[in-house]
């Protein structure tokens, strides 16, 4: 054996290297996983009253285009009363009968805001629904006033308490065609 070459090393001695190596993936894994989950939880225990009432107005037109009454109705507080004298239980009729005329129904928002105070907010939204009865398309704008959605932070999240601003006369259209 020449002085400047290194001893053969034994059989596990070299293996020891090579474990090293293999646990290193697992554990920059393991690093990564806990990261992404502390982020989760950051991103969910500290996002905004308005990121959340966002996030629930969403929520609530994926279930209206689902059709999905049940859904539906989650977004609602058990207190839920409007200005044209429905309650959450009026509300569910409403929905259900909806969903089983129409065919479909897409909801198109042009412009959201969203507003929060201590546990009330709501959002302001203007845009354009779609309601489909076979192959026949009724559009529905909401522009000129934007439909508002009183919202309360409940222990449930936040829930709306009331809606506004449908003008009475897309109301009867809608109605009409529910009879």
């Amino acid at each position: 054996m020449k002085p400047h070459e290194p001893a053969e090393k034994p059989n596990g001695a070299s293996g020891a290297a090579r474990g090293n190596r293999t646990k290193s993936p697992i554990i920059r894994g393991a690093v990564a996983a806990v990261s992404a989950a502390t982020v989760f939880a950051l991103w969910f225990f500290f996002l905004s009253p308005q990121a959340r009432i966002k996030s629930e107005v969403k929520k609530l037109i994926s279930s209206i285009e689902k059709q999905d009454a049940a859904a539906v109705m989650q977004s609602f507080s058990d207190d839920y009363y409007d200005d044209a004298g429905l309650d959450k239980a009026g509300l569910l009729q409403i929905a259900e009968m909806s969903f089983d005329y129409f065919d479909k129904i897409k909801v198109l928002p042009r412009r959201m805001t969203i507003f929060s105070k201590g546990r009330s907010g709501g959002a302001a939204i203007s845009g354009t629904a779609i309601v489909f009865t076979g192959d026949s398309p009724m559009k529905i704008d909401f522009v000129p006033e934007p439909v508002r959605l009183d919202f309360r932070k409940e222990k449930g999240g936040w829930k709306i308490i009331s809606v506004s601003g449908f003008d009475r006369s897309v109301m009867n259209e809608i109605e009409s065609y529910l009879r």
